[in-house]
């Protein structure tokens, strides 16, 4: 086995030596590239592919991945299933609540009911077995932790559970093993960039996949002092220096011996001092008096590299306090002529927009768990009302209605856009026009008659605007729920003695579609009624019809299909559904049969 480590402060150094390293393979010969991230590795594979054309045969993987990967066969063979993060903070998180009600917590009983409490044990708990710590040393130093460690891996036993370094043993075993059992990734030569060695578990996983490997290179920062003492200590992997000066060959140039360099050596340095150099104008530290004079010599040094050769695109200013500094420099580099993009660096999404969308992998991945927890991970759960019930859903559409009712007729909503870039500006637009004319295209209106009930004809020229089809047929069914309360009411205005609309239902049941529909049942079967009195007649005999109360009481059904997102009928069933179940055709003869009617004498 040959296992060498290279170490170099530049980090271009470290990446060209792995390149070196790979192009001098064979052509297709199977190569294990492990990165400190998958990006990593990755982006190594494709700067070959680049050069090179093509790459064949190799495997890119980060340090958990691979032992996840070599692990599995021994985790199917033991009935083990492997546990993530969240899933072992969720087993110390309910162990903590059992141990406390027990009081078996000793000196932590203080601080268990905290938030981070659980979190931070599971964190001490993984520590400690990745780092192979025995049980008798933890006691001597922290007795009350045995017990929590001891139930953790009862826990996991009991319930067929393997953590993170369950599976690195498992993968480490693995390793180490020979014949024809032994995994297929194990044996190639394997290229590890940056990864970091944190544990011994770790160090003992590499050194089983290096032992069984004819070739291995693992590149180093300098400044990675822990990963550095593990490879010299655990793997015995032989230590070239990219940044001495005899270390030229390979492709990489050794680092030199200027001011720059020394920056990189020794700026995070802290044991070593550096030597005696001569200025060479690469570094250069001044200082101004105000961030406006210092931006201006900051402009001032930009436009001497120009004058060198070199390109705005090609220079950069950082700024540790940007809302500070921006607008000096601004005003600086305009006053230049120096054309300047500003950035702020990688912006966090917002945790409503990541719960959004943690919600949609979650639904297509068929209601998986891990996307349950990573939405609940982020806090954005509604309240639950005082009762500590859910909190009721929002119909669709209040916020666009809520907006409206903010708007007055005249008022328009002026929406600015800072164009950086044309064609992509273009293109974006033309993919949402496209989805505005798809969405077009899908949206409905409904026509319904006028009926002579002024509060049923506005709520019908609301349905003959087009809207989205479930949209629609949910503010049918409310159409038909409006028209049902009115004859409701109707009803009990009829009865002998008339009935005010607040005495209508018992202390705390709810008015909804159904219970409306008992309430007018009752009146129209129960009740002497009043035959001057306006709609008496006709709204009974509605009530008391069999067709009628079969389309009412589908119309509810379809309303809470509506609400809970299940399947619906189409929105031409249930519009014949509400005709049948109002008999709409016939309200515009009720003041014939039923006088006039007169919404006042209802208060």
């Amino acid at each position: 086995m040959s296992a060498t480590a290279v170490i170099s402060i530049v980090n271009q150094h470290r990446i060209r030596r792995a390149l070196t390293w790979l192009e001098g393979r064979v052509p297709a010969e199977e190569e294990l590239i492990v990165g400190a991230t998958l990006d990593a590795a990755n982006e190594l594979a494709r700067r070959i592919a680049k050069e090179s054309g093509a790459a064949f045969g190799w495997y890119r993987l980060t340090l958990s991945q691979l032992a996840a990967t070599i692990a599995t066969p021994a985790l199917a063979a033991r009935g083990l299933i492997p546990l993530t993060r969240v899933g072992t903070e969720a087993i110390v998180a309910r162990l903590v609540h059992r141990l406390r009600a027990e009081g078996g917590l000793g000196r932590y009983d203080v601080v268990s009911a905290t938030p981070g409490f659980p979190r931070a044990v599971a964190g001490v708990i993984a520590e400690l077995r990745v780092a192979r710590v025995p049980s008798d040393v933890v006691g001597s130093v922290a007795p009350d932790l045995v017990p929590l460690i001891g139930a953790y891996e009862a826990e996991l036993a009991e319930a067929g559970l393997a953590d993170w370094p369950d599976v690195l043993m498992l993968a480490t075993e693995a390793a180490g093993c020979a014949g024809p059992d032994r995994h297929r990734l194990i044996g190639f030569p394997m290229l590890f960039l940056d990864v970091p060695l944190g544990s011994e578990a770790e160090v003992a996983f590499v050194r089983a996949l290096a032992t069984a490997a004819p070739e291995v290179l693992a590149t180093v920062p300098t400044g990675d002092e822990p990963t550095l003492r593990r490879i010299r200590a655990g793997l015995g992997m032989q230590i070239e220096n990219l940044d001495d000066a005899s270390s030229g060959d390979n492709g990489v140039a050794a680092a030199g011996t200027g001011t720059l360099s020394d920056l990189q050596r020794y700026l995070f340095n802290e044991q070593a001092r550096p030597s005696e150099t001569s200025p060479d104008n690469a570094v250069e530290v001044f200082s101004a008096p105000g961030e406006g004079r210092e931006c201006v010599e900051i402009a001032r040094r930009v436009l001497s590299l120009a004058g060198r050769g070199i390109p705005f695109d090609r220079i950069a200013v950082l700024l540790r306090s940007p809302e500070v500094y921006r607008a000096n420099l601004e005003e600086a580099f305009n006053r230049a002529d120096i054309p300047v993009h500003f950035a702020r660096g990688a912006v966090r999404p917002d945790p409503a927009g990541r719960a959004f969308c943690a919600l949609l992998k979650g639904a297509a991945e068929g209601l998986s768990a891990q996307r349950f927890a990573e939405y609940l991970s982020l806090g954005q759960v509604p309240d639950a009302a005082p009762s500590g019930a859910p909190p009721e859903a929002v119909p669709r559409g209040d916020a666009i209605e809520e907006f409206d009712d903010r708007c007055s007729e005249d008022e328009s909503l002026n929406v600015w856009l800072v164009i950086r870039n044309l064609a992509q500006f273009e293109s974006i637009a033309g993919q949402l026009l496209d989805l505005l004319l798809r969405a077009r295209r899908k949206m409905v209106a409904v026509r319904m008659r006028p009926c002579g009930v002024p509060i049923l004809d506005r709520f019908a020229m609301r349905l003959s605007q087009h809207t989205n089809e479930d949209w629609a047929k949910w503010q049918l069914c409310r159409y038909a729920e409006i028209a049902l309360e009115f004859m409701c009411f109707g009803l009990s205005r009829a009865a002998v003695p008339a009935t005010s609309p607040e005495m209508l239902f018992e202390e705390g049941r709810t008015p909804t579609f159904g219970t409306f529909r008992e309430v007018a049942q009752r009146f129209a079967t129960s009740s002497i009624l009043n035959d001057k009195s306006w709609g008496a007649r006709f709204f009974a005999r509605i009530v008391l019809d069999r067709t009628a109360s079969h389309a009412l009481a589908t119309i509810n059904e379809q309303r809470n299909a509506l609400a809970h997102g299940r399947k619906s009928e189409s929105i031409a069933m249930i519009k014949k559904r509400v005709m049948q179940g109002l008999q709409l055709d016939s309200w515009s003869r009720i003041p014939d049969a039923d006088g006039e009617l007169r919404l006042a004498d209802w208060g």
